[in-house]
């Protein structure tokens, strides 16, 4: 692999903080439609892709996850940064900071709402024809997975909830992310006006403390029996904009997958079904074609 063609060549008027380079776009077919592809490399030095070992050790990568539904072909490469992203003028572009969350995103973990949020914003995204999804590697409020696990484990044994653990751990703070990238990545698309699907209010400032007009898009999952606890301490201690009330979700790892499978086959006039189902109770939910 030829080290020049892994990226896309950022303008030269672009000046980035976070961003180090971006790799070449690509097409990504999903289960919630058809993506664009990038990864963005926070690092001080751009890597070598056939060093893994330098990959591995050195390099922070996120995902920058676009649909646009303007049908774009050919080598993404080649088109400029800002056509890449489907824009009205004046009209805010949807959007979703997601950071990386193993247990929610790709086990179905009932104790927290990551993965839920996620497919919503993705669900979302693609019933309005654009947005983009910023998938950050900042697993564990960027602490990592390990300091995750073990402040998890002080919340199930020692009934810590989770706006202490990591003070409890001898960390100097709740939360070490940042979103230096996502700022970096509006800018080098051309946007400057967002309507933000998120329920923490630190990445709304973050968005706003750095020139861009953010529309606050709340997403709502309904609490379950082992996120409850979770989802108040989020409302209550961290500021997070939730109901954070018990309702009908016990059963929401089972509904994502089973809309996995169901909405490949949907057209556009089963989308209010599907709010049916995410709203529906356990005991109501069906199998059977709509």
């Amino acid at each position: 692999m030829n080290r020049q063609s892994a990226y896309k060549s950022l303008p030269h008027e672009f000046n980035a903080k976070s961003i180090k380079a971006v790799s070449v776009p690509i097409h990504l077919p999903t289960a919630l439609g058809d993506w664009i592809h990038m990864s963005v490399v926070e690092n001080d030095q751009v890597p070598d892709p056939r060093d893994i070992a330098q990959i591995l050790n050195a390099v922070k990568e996120h995902t920058v996850l676009i649909y646009n539904t303007d049908g774009l072909t050919g080598d993404l490469a080649k088109i400029p940064f800002s056509d890449l992203v489907k824009m009205n003028e004046n009209e805010p572009v949807e959007i979703r900071i997601h950071s990386l969350c193993r247990f929610g995103d790709a086990l179905f973990s009932q104790s927290c709402d990551c993965g839920p949020q996620l497919f919503a914003a993705m669900r979302t995204i693609m019933e309005q024809g654009a947005g983009i999804i910023f998938y950050l590697d900042q697993e564990g409020r960027n602490a990592g997975l390990t300091a995750k696990t073990a402040a998890n484990h002080m919340e199930q044994v020692d009934g810590i909830d989770t706006s202490q653990t990591f003070q409890a751990m001898g960390l100097p703070c709740n939360d070490f992310r940042n979103y230096g990238v996502v700022i970096d990545a509006l800018n080098l698309l051309g946007i400057s006006k967002v309507s933000l699907m998120s329920n923490n209010p630190a990445k709304i400032m973050a968005l706003t403390n750095a020139g861009i007009e953010v529309i606050p898009h709340p997403i709502h999952i309904a609490a379950t029996a082992d996120s409850l606890e979770y989802l108040t301490a989020k409302k209550d201690h961290m500021g997070h904009m939730l109901h954070a009330e018990l309702g009908n979700g016990s059963g929401h790892a089972m509904v994502i997958t089973m809309l996995r499978e169901l909405l490949p086959r949907l057209r556009p006039e089963h989308m209010l079904e599907l709010e049916k189902i995410v709203a529906a109770k356990p005991a109501t939910l069906t199998t059977e074609p709509l």
